[in-house]
């Protein structure tokens, strides 16, 4: 399964939504407060930088 992570107010994390939801992909949205991080994306991106939209592909 992939997780999304997305900003809320975020147009291009938006526009990969539409995107997955229009392709019939199975995943998880996981909304990111830019001012508080969690630390598995942290650990994904090692600069810290919040990039708009960030796919992480998690095996069942």
């Amino acid at each position: 399964m992939m997780v999304l992570y997305s900003g809320i107010t975020c147009p291009f994390s938006h526009r990969c939504r539409f995107v997955l939801f229009e392709k019939g992909m199975d995943f998880e949205i996981k909304d990111i407060d830019v001012f508080n991080k969690p630390e598995d994306l942290a650990l994904m991106n090692p600069y810290n930088i919040y990039d708009h939209t960030r796919l992480k592909f998690v095996a069942n």
